[in-house]
């Protein structure tokens, strides 16, 4: 079993290299395959090879970003400086160096450190990834179609999974040996033989069962399953047809929501909420009066839930561990961090690392790369904030929606989710924002038209 699963990653490895060197988006169709199945394979395998080789495995994807991204740029030449990007790269640069300072001078075991890094680079290498990759609008226009086949298959294989499968299927494959061996958690912290992730108590305080589907992930399928929600919702394919009435689009806009929903993740309530106020806004679905009161009622609603659940939380949910972990990164963090690896509850689980700070992604990075590595980093994602609405601007793209709408609630989610930013739940919503920056693609547009 072992060799065969040295052929697959083999192979797997060689096609990333041609996905790679090519760099047009077929890449992001293979690095979505296997976002969807990279997990299940490793599952039914884990009980028969090393952990090496799984995590080899793992990283394929990413590692095929990582070499498109270094081919591009030496294919073409330095990079471009200018007024426009100036800012973008000093920020950039301060954040790249807090990186490494703290990769360097950290207490951290290398693993536990290295494993940080993995995730701290995921935004920077999948925003510039979607900045390069070669495609034109009509590509662009047949890739958005195809993440809503692609959310659309993963929510038919997560009803299958939750309302048919169930625990029970994980637990014939072998999750909990995958859970134990791969992902760092303990045989006495499973929950029906599944990771308690696969569960929520957020909600009245038992147990509920959350859709994970094929990825072995719940929020990285409320990420992935939503997103094709989001692309019909921003207007990237239209919920009507030449005679003005609803098509059948609108079914799968309402399949999807409530496929996402089922993930019971906090943070699509949050993006759905943060859609609808960003479209409103851009699109004017509603007067400036009424939109103001609507996102006044949101702040006011989000502060309540927040403060509810500080002051009602006990040992079972999660919800006071965001929070806390949010606090805790800021008070924690220093000028310039205590290096990477101390924090993030990613970090934590894998590497069995103990640490005050977990659960929320800012409070894992101020406290590993300081105030002037977070801000900067937080500088970095406003840049990104900017040019998109110039861009929509002067293009009224919806495409420049989709992206400000991946940003703007990635940023949210972020605040209180260390799962926010991953390579196989947000990665996609980062290559988006990137390719959304892309001016040929409006400019080609606007010559078709």
């Amino acid at each position: 079993m072992q060799i065969f699963f040295l052929i697959i990653i083999i192979f797997t490895l060689a096609i990333a290299l041609c996905y790679a060197i090519n760099n047009r988006v077929k890449m992001i169709y293979f690095f979505l395959f296997m976002v969807m199945f990279q997990n299940i394979i490793a599952i039914i395998f884990c009980k028969y090879i090393p952990p090496l080789y799984n995590t080899i495995f793992s990283i394929i994807k990413e590692v095929m970003l990582y070499i498109a991204l270094i081919l591009y740029t030496v294919k073409n030449g330095k990079i471009k400086i200018n007024k426009k990007n100036q800012l973008n790269i000093i920020f950039l640069s301060i954040y790249i160096l807090t990186l490494f300072k703290n990769l360097i001078d950290t207490p951290a075991g290398v693993s536990s450190s290295i494993l940080s890094l993995r995730y701290m680079l995921v935004p920077i290498l999948c925003i510039y990834v979607g900045k390069n990759i070669y495609i034109n609008s009509n590509e662009c226009k047949v890739f958005l179609r195809r993440l809503i086949t692609f959310s659309i298959v993963l929510s038919i294989l997560g009803l299958i999974e939750m309302y048919i499968l169930g625990d029970s299927f994980w637990v014939k494959i072998g999750y909990s040996t995958y859970a134990v061996k791969m992902k760092g958690s303990y045989t006495h912290n499973l929950f029906r033989g599944v990771t308690v992730n696969f569960y929520t108590w957020d909600f009245f305080g038992k147990p509920l069962r959350r859709m994970v589907s094929i990825t072995a992930d719940p929020l990285a399928t409320a990420f992935l399953v939503y997103l094709g929600a989001l692309i019909i919702l921003t207007g990237g394919i239209s919920l009507k047809n030449r005679n003005g009435k609803l098509n059948g689009n609108f079914v799968v806009l309402i399949f999807l929501i409530i496929s996402s929903i089922l993930s019971l993740s906090k943070a699509i309530f949050v993006l759905i909420a943060l859609t609808i106020l960003i479209c409103a806004y851009f699109y004017k679905w509603l007067p400036k009066g009424l939109l103001r009161i609507a996102t006044a009622i949101f702040l006011v609603f989000f502060a309540y839930t927040m403060r509810s659940y500080v002051a009602n939380t006990d040992v079972t949910t999660s919800s006071l561990n965001h929070i806390t972990g949010l606090l805790n990164g800021f008070s924690t963090s220093g000028w310039i961090g205590n290096g990477l690896g101390t924090a993030g509850s990613s970090v934590i689980m894998l590497t069995g690392t103990e640490s005050d700070v977990s659960e929320s992604y800012i409070g894992a990075l101020f406290s590993q790369v300081g105030i002037v590595g977070g801000v900067s980093f937080i500088m970095f994602l406003l840049m990104q904030i900017r040019q998109l609405v110039k861009l929509y601007k002067i293009y009224k793209s919806q495409f420049v929606i989709l992206a400000l709408v991946c940003l703007i609630g990635i940023m949210v989610c972020m605040i209180f989710s260390d799962s926010a930013v991953s390579i196989m739940g947000t990665g996609i919503y980062f290559i988006i924002i990137g390719m959304a920056q892309q001016i040929q693609l409006y400019q080609d547009e606007r010559n078709v038209e």
